[in-house]
């Protein structure tokens, strides 16, 4: 398939796209792309909670079993108790995540706290104008 082509396979599903993902980590890519065109998508919607997931997921360091090689990340096992939209069971068996997935909590989380922050500081400015007013 081309890359100006704008359809994707009717194949193309998570468990590839993952075994896809696993295979460029263990070829030593540092990243890949997935198709995120809007017209590729339906029933958009908001991130719900996104700190409450946040506080639930855990980096871990570990080493992969089969090579030996040291990685980071999150255990699937554990993350599909807080994300089971971005789990995955590949066709081998083993549970995969979507990492890219992951970027939309952290967006929306980021946005929340910087919410927080703004409204911190108008706190601060507000007593501060009290106390010198």
């Amino acid at each position: 398939q081309s890359k100006t082509d704008s359809t994707l396979p009717e194949t193309d599903t998570t468990a590839q796209n993952a075994g896809l993902a696993m295979m460029a980590a263990y070829l030593g890519y540092a990243a890949y792309m997935m198709p995120s065109d809007s017209r590729l998508k339906k029933d958009v919607r908001s991130v719900e909670n996104p700190c409450e997931a946040i506080r639930k997921m855990s980096g871990v360091l570990f080493t992969y079993t089969g090579t030996g090689v040291e990685s980071a990340g999150v255990l699937a096992h554990e993350q599909e108790a807080v994300t089971p939209e971005l789990v995955t069971v590949m066709d081998n068996g083993y549970k995969a995540v979507n990492y890219g997935g992951m970027a939309a909590y952290f967006i929306e989380g980021i946005k929340v706290m910087l919410d927080q922050i703004d409204d911190l500081k108008a706190q601060v400015a507000e007593l501060r104008e009290k106390q010198n007013g």
